[in-house]
């Protein structure tokens, strides 16, 4: 058999096609790999979203046991907002329009602080001025979901912060805090809380809660079939340009021989 894939000149196309077909059937069990992880983070976060909201220093007593066990946790938690402070984190709408949401400092002890995102807000009714009935001034309690900071840019095409205007593209907190308070006084916890619609006060311009997405895409069964049809194609035509191939050595070397006798 190798002598025949020698002499039909097939010894290198068939090491080359298998190494192909080796790389997209590796793609595709590694799509259907991060598919598991992905069903399963799927359903811990629906497992944890649907569950009641815990009080605010459980949520701390979890975080210093594991800190990924607080993300998508819903959390009730009490203070006072620090309105001056307002970060605005650029979150277009695609119903509403162009807006932002608000990210709010709440005091809930003596020099700690939490970021709470309190929702949308239309662009044009960012002034505090335009939204005086949505900025609570005494103690309340809010309710909404953990999401962990971020470590980074989600991708390099992510615009940097504007620490100036105050405006985010990503939600930098170790910055937002720094602009906000001085760290060595004023701490605060490595989590935003995400306002749920029903978490806070009402109000006519906003912010609105509710904005958290906890559904993740998860594609990778579809990018699997893809690797492994690709990897379908190359064996068929592979097996069509070998045939082909075999074929034409046969014909040539019975022609060699029938020239001899």
């Amino acid at each position: 058999m190798l002598q025949r894939l020698t002499k039909a000149k097939l010894l290198m196309p068939t090491l080359l096609s298998l190494v192909g077909l080796g790389i997209l059937l590796g793609l595709g069990v590694w799509q259907m790999q991060r598919k598991a992880w992905k069903d399963g983070l799927v359903a811990k976060i629906d497992a944890r979203t649907t569950q009641s909201r815990i009080a605010f220093n459980e949520a701390l007593e979890i975080l210093r046991k594991n800190r990924d066990d607080v993300d998508y946790l819903p959390v009730t938690v009490t203070g006072e907002m620090v309105h001056d402070q307002e970060i605005y984190f650029y979150a277009p709408d695609p119903k509403l329009g162009p807006g932002v949401h608000v990210y709010t400092p709440l005091r809930y002890a003596p020099d700690k602080i939490v970021w709470l995102n309190r929702g949308f807000v239309l662009d044009g009714d960012v002034p505090r001025d335009n939204r005086t009935d949505g900025l609570p001034n005494d103690e309340i309690t809010v309710s909404g979901v953990i999401r962990l900071a971020p470590s980074g840019k989600a991708s390099m095409f992510t615009p940097n912060n504007d620490f100036v205007k105050r405006r985010f593209y990503w939600r930098d907190l170790n910055n937002m805090h720094a602009i906000a308070f001085d760290k060595l006084r004023v701490s605060t916890v490595p989590f935003f809380i995400d306002l749920a619609k029903d978490g806070q006060p009402t109000s006519a311009k906003g912010p609105e809660g509710g904005v958290t997405r906890v559904r993740l895409s998860n594609r990778h069964l579809e990018y699997a079939l893809t690797w492994f049809g690709l990897a379908a194609t190359l064996l068929v035509m592979f097996a069509i340009f070998v045939r082909g191939r075999l074929r034409d050595a046969d014909i040539s070397g019975k022609a060699a021989e029938d020239a001899v006798t």
